[in-house]
């Protein structure tokens, strides 16, 4: 689904609309795709719910000249509560 034909496509705005109303934010707004003759399409999406800056630390688009498509990140905080719930598997080894 090519985001930039968002007004020219009734479909894809239907969708894009449906998404909206359920609450999902949009995170990748550029064109993430050039075909051979160079017209951009916006074909790699990040949808959330999340709109806490806290949560989320980075999204964007990785610029590498190895296609034609582009490839889209989002990178969330990892909280110290969250982490400390993670089993330490090393230290089950050493213990036993």
């Amino acid at each position: 689904m090519d985001l930039i034909k968002y007004n020219s496509s009734n479909a894809i705005t239907d969708c894009i609309n449906c998404l909206l109303c359920c609450g999902c934010v949009f995170l990748i707004n550029k064109p993430t795709s050039f075909s051979t003759n160079c017209v951009p399409s916006l074909l790699d999406h990040i949808y959330t719910i999340i709109i806490d800056e806290q949560k989320i630390n980075d999204v964007g688009i990785a610029l590498f000249d190895i296609s034609d498509n582009f490839h889209v990140f989002i990178n969330f905080f990892i909280f110290t509560a969250c982490i400390n719930n993670i089993p330490n598997i090393d230290a089950k080894k050493r213990q036993s």
